[in-house]
Parts: C-alpha cells; sequence; structure tokens
C-alpha cells in the first residue's frame, strides 16, 4: 500500500511538471510575434513580449532572493542580539556569584575566628 501511494505521488508530480511545461511552451509560442507598449519610468515601445517576459522573470527572482536574503539577515541579527545580551547575563550572575563567595568567605572567617577566641579561653 505505501509503495502505491508513492507511486501515485509520483505520476501526479509527474503529471503536473508536464502541464507547467506544456503551459510554458504554449506562452512562449503564442507571444513569439508579440509586441507591446511598455512604460517603465519611460516610454518603451514596441517592446518584444518574450523579451519582457524574460526581464520580468529575471528581476522577480533576484528581488526575491534580496527580499529573503533580508529577512535572514534580519532574523539573524536578532539572534546574534539576544546571544550578546545571554552573554552579558551570564557574566552578571557570575560576577555576582562570585561576590556572594567571597562575602561567604568573609562571613565563614568572621565566625572561624569568633569560634577560635571563644576555644583559646
Amino acid at each position: 500500500m505505501n509503495v502505491a501511494i508513492k507511486k501515485a505521488k509520483l505520476y501526479v508530480k509527474l503529471v503536473l511538471i508536464a502541464v507547467v511545461v506544456v503551459m510554458a511552451v504554449l506562452v512562449l509560442f503564442g507571444n513569439r510575434n508579440n509586441n507591446a507598449d511598455v512604460w517603465f519610468f519611460k516610454s518603451y515601445e514596441d517592446v518584444n513580449v518574450l523579451k519582457l517576459l524574460l526581464v520580468t522573470a529575471v528581476i522577480s527572482i533576484i528581488s526575491f532572493w534580496i527580499l529573503t536574503t533580508g529577512f535572514k539577515l534580519a532574523r539573524q541579527w536578532h539572534e546574534v542580539s539576544k546571544q550578546v545580551a545571554h552573554q552579558e547575563k551570564i557574566k552578571q550572575l557570575d560576577s555576582k556569584a562570585d561576590e556572594l563567595e567571597k562575602q561567604e568567605q568573609r562571613i565563614d572567617d568572621k565566625i572561624n575566628r569568633a569560634l577560635g577566641g571563644r576555644q583559646d579561653e
């Protein structure tokens, strides 16, 4: 049963890929002679639609890559700042622990001196 499900998934994926490829070929074939007027901060007349599609696709892919990289960078920046804050907190706790240990040592020394002085009497 498990193998049958995997085969079905494989065939569905292959059919979907084939449909996408056929549609892409149809779009390319249907627009090979079409021209369009485009405004991108200035007027461009009689631009080949295929070139326009290619430029749009490339710009979209690059923009997507830049955006995802920016979001990853922001997330890493946030993680680094959290780690720095955590390390600072650990340093503070270590210094407090050292201070408490010194205070405990002084208290122990005072107690030992007080008890030592009484034992001599």
